[in-house]
């Protein structure tokens, strides 16, 4: 974290684009056989809810663990006929733990986590039930893991600029009506924005 004091509590605030590659895609309906497609994604960086990430991290000497919110979006591009939306906007979740270190002049990131998403469909004219953790619509659908390389720029006595490159890969099973739909979400991000030291003492 170049240009940083030996250690500091940072918390970051990015936004950006994500490009998401075509990945099979499975709808398992009760009596019904199941649906399989090779789903287009996009995601609507821009549109409310907004693609956004949010990372605290504890620093020494340049390297940090950091626990992250990225907040991902996937629309369905090219829905079956049996299915007639698919989206999960209000979050694809990746709840992350980071490991980062500097190394030729670059920030290297590792981390993994949980995606908890919240699903939006209607499958053979059915509705999702969006009930989920705490009835507001929110699943646990399995692992992510991701990597990146990013730089950091400082401004001033607290302020830094972040510019970063990630892969990411994550499980995706939520529910639909009556089952469920199951894929996988490849995708790379590119990420900017702010960051500040909270110590009280920074230099």
């Amino acid at each position: 974290m170049s240009g940083l004091a030996t250690w500091a509590l940072t918390l970051e605030i990015l936004g950006g684009v994500p490009w998401n590659a075509p990945t099979d895609m499975e709808f398992h309906q009760s009596g019904e056989p199941a649906v399989v497609v090779r789903a287009d994604w996009e995601s609507r960086p821009f549109e409310s809810p907004w693609y956004y990430a949010v990372r605290l991290g504890r620093a020494r000497d340049g390297a940090a663990w950091s626990v992250e919110l990225l907040h991902h979006k996937v629309y369905l591009k090219n829905p079956p006929p049996d299915v007639q939306s698919f989206s999960i906007s209000h979050g694809l979740n990746f709840v992350t733990l980071q490991r980062s270190w500097p190394g030729r002049g670059f920030l290297w990131q590792l981390g993994g986590g949980l995606v908890i998403a919240h699903p939006e469909s209607t499958v053979r004219g059915e509705n999702a039930d969006e009930r989920g953790f705490g009835n507001l619509g929110y699943h646990a659908t399995g692992p992510v893991l991701g990597a990146g390389v990013g730089r950091r720029v400082p401004f001033g006595r607290r302020l830094f600029l972040s510019v970063e490159g990630r892969a990411t890969a994550a499980r995706v099973r939520v529910p639909i009506a009556d089952g469920h739909a199951q894929t996988a979400n490849l995708a790379l991000h590119l990420l900017i924005g702010f960051g500040v030291d909270l110590r009280s003492d920074a230099p």
